[in-house]
């Protein structure tokens, strides 16, 4: 990969505490109204986030008013450790583990994190419930 002429850079990945959870505060998308509630909700939208993953339990993935997902989405959700493909719903529309790496180097994925697409510090569920926004009370 590294020989690519895509390739921009490579790091030793490694891990960190948590700074913060209330980003969305902090960038004022706290209201309800807006800009969310003028583009319908997000509807046709897709957003991926690579190199993470959700607590679908979170408030924040809660589906009620969102539309049906788009008819050219074909993505899926796969079953893992503390997560089941019914987690997945019209806002998480799909959630995968991407976990060969770990396990080629002979790291305990259990010791770290859950082998499945459920998050196990909050990172991934912080960064893509800021990105696919949605108003929860609490």
């Amino acid at each position: 990969m590294e020989k690519s002429p895509a390739h921009l850079d490579t790091y030793k990945d490694s891990f960190r505490k948590l700074h913060t959870t209330n980003t969305t505060e902090f960038l004022g998308l706290k209201r309800i109204s807006g800009i969310w509630q003028a583009s319908s909700y997000g509807k046709d939208v897709i957003i991926g986030l690579i190199d993470t993953r959700a607590w679908p339990e979170c408030e924040s993935f809660n589906d009620r008013r969102m539309p049906l997902m788009p008819k050219r989405w074909k993505g899926k959700c796969e079953n893992g450790t503390a997560f089941s493909m019914s987690a997945c719903n019209k806002r998480l529309i799909e959630a995968r583990v991407f976990n060969k790496g770990i396990i080629a180097a002979g790291r305990l994925i259990a010791k770290y994190d859950y082998d499945s697409a459920r998050d196990f510090k909050g990172h991934g569920t912080h960064t893509s419930s800021t990105a696919a926004w949605a108003p929860a009370v609490g």
